[in-house]
């Protein structure tokens, strides 16, 4: 993929349950900011990841 839109889906453009894991781990460390692995699960967009990402920022 050379370029993620928000609307683009974490499972549909390729992801899988492993790549899931390691994506929320690593926001987790470069970010600081605890994100609910179920974001990628239920809604699965960049959109969600990146809201459920600035939520969890402003706690």
């Amino acid at each position: 993929m050379a370029e993620a839109d928000a609307g683009d889906r974490f499972f549909e453009t390729g992801g899988d349950s492993l790549l899931a894991i390691d994506l929320i781990q690593r926001i987790e460390a470069d970010l600081g900011v605890e994100v609910p692995v179920e974001v990628l699960f239920t809604d699965g967009s960049l959109a969600a990841l990146i809201e459920a990402s600035t939520a969890a920022a402003s706690t």
